[in-house]
């Protein structure tokens, strides 16, 4: 998992957004913990902000919601993701676009395009000879870690044990679910009989994995979120290591989806520097989004 670097703390700006609370409704939360079990809730910026910089490695996402004359807006920022989902709703177009392109400009943001979708482009199935545990679970970690140099969201850690060894009986299984890699792994490891495992995987950029070991162990199918030229530099080490047989290696061709139109999705870069470093929710943002008074005479 990638973590915040301190360094961009230092350069915290004490005040954010100290006046926009007289003259807009502010909702503040943060997803936090595996699996985003703890949720908090905020309506002073500045407490919002000091928690998300103390606890970015620990964030699953965090979500701000304004209301005021003129302006409703809905940011939300998926941690493990890096994505940013913002609505605008604003009397104009214009005014929606140009809050929209301040916020592409000051965060160094870029459109999210197909990346938005978590998409299987490559499946491949193996059959698997015996095996050292200790090679196989070296290998999917290799496999992992190189679709996943960074962070990234363990969606499913399980593996199947058998209940009983008794003649005459019908195959019982447990279900143990990990809730980190390094458990899954050692599990893996461990000379403790199994009969299947499963590990699936989503990080930024619509990368996404899943590890399937079944039929008693004989039976491997991965699927990927990269293409088959990438997809087969992955697992070449997995590949040779194990023995593997290949049974199939299936393309699977992207599918186009549009997004809402009142949506704007898109991909942050610095977002941790943004927060440490005053830009979400500063005075110029206020001066953004604050429309300026107009008089308008209707009658003689």
């Amino acid at each position: 998992m990638a973590r915040f670097r301190p360094s961009p703390v230092q350069r915290v700006v004490p005040a954010v957004l100290s006046a926009i609370s007289g003259d807009f409704y502010v909702d503040l939360t943060v997803r936090h913990g595996p699996w985003g079990r703890e949720t908090f809730s905020w309506q002073a910026v500045d407490k919002w902000r000091r928690f998300v910089i103390e606890k970015w490695s620990e964030i699953v996402d965090l979500r701000a919601y304004l209301s005021g004359p003129g302006l409703t807006l809905s940011f939300n920022y998926e941690n493990l993701y890096e994505r940013v989902t913002l609505e605008v709703r604003a009397p104009t177009k214009g005014a929606s676009d140009n809050l929209v392109a301040e916020f592409v400009g000051q965060l160094g943001l870029e459109p999210l395009g197909e990346a938005q979708h978590w998409l299987v482009r490559t499946t491949a199935v193996y059959t698997v000879p015996l095996f050292s545990n200790e090679i196989l679970s070296t290998q999917l970690e290799a496999v992992v870690r190189l679709l996943f140099p960074g962070k990234h969201m363990l969606n499913e850690a399980r593996v199947l044990e058998p209940l009983t060894d008794r003649a005459g009986e019908p195959d019982k299984q447990t279900v143990v679910q990990y809730a980190s890699l390094d458990e899954f792994l050692a599990r893996l490891r461990n000379d403790r009989d199994y009969t299947e495992a499963h590990l699936r995987s989503e990080g930024p950029r619509g990368r996404a994995l899943y590890i399937g070991l079944t039929g008693k162990l004989s039976r491997l199918e991965i699927r990927s979120s990269e293409r088959p030229g990438d997809f087969s530099r992955i697992v070449k080490q997995l590949e040779k290591r194990l023995n593997l047989t290949v049974v199939s290696v299936t393309p699977t061709a992207s599918e186009k989806k549009t997004l809402k139109d009142s949506a704007w999705v898109l991909i942050v870069l610095p977002m941790a520097t943004a927060f440490a470093t005053g830009t979400i929710f500063s005075d110029t943002f206020r001066g953004w989004i604050t429309t300026k008074p107009k008089l308008h005479i209707i009658t003689p």
